[in-house]
C-alpha cells in the first residue's frame, strides 16, 4: 500500500501447498474503475522474479503512472511461475511474460 493508502495488495492463500508447489496467489475482485498493476521487485537478469499486485483507480484521486506490456504471443502452453506478495505465493504465467519481466525490470529499484 502506498502512503496515501490508495492501493491494496491481492489476498494471498494461506492453504497448504498443492502438488509439491507453494500456495497459489488468489486474485481479489476489482472495484469498478480499478485495474491490477504488477509492481516488479528489483533483480538481476537470472534472479527469481518477485512482484506485488496492486489495485489502482484508472482515473481521479489515487490514479498512478504505469507502463503497459503486451506479452500474449508465442506458446501459451510454455509456462513458468513467479512469486507474488510477502508470502511468495505462486502465479503461473507464460514463458514470454517471464522473459519480458526479466528484460524490463531494474536491478536497483522497483518497476
Amino acid at each position: 500500500m502506498d502512503s496515501a493508502g490508495e492501493f491494496t495488495n491481492g489476498e494471498l492463500t494461506n492453504g497448504e501447498p498443492t502438488n509439491g508447489h507453494r500456495s497459489l496467489y488468489r486474485y481479489r475482485e476489482l472495484k469498478t474503475g480499478h485495474i491490477r498493476l504488477v509492481n516488479v521487485h528489483p533483480g538481476k537478469s537470472n534472479d527469481p522474479i518477485r512482484c506485488d499486485i496492486i489495485h489502482a483507480p484508472l482515473n481521479g484521486k489515487g490514479s498512478r503512472y504505469y507502463e503497459a506490456v503486451s506479452y500474449a504471443w508465442g506458446d501459451v502452453h510454455s509456462q513458468s511461475s513467479i512469486r507474488c506478495g510477502s508470502n511468495g505465493d505462486e502465479i503461473i504465467v507464460t514463458d514470454n511474460c517471464v522473459s519480458a519481466i526479466r528484460r524490463l525490470r531494474f536491478e536497483d529499484q522497483e518497476r
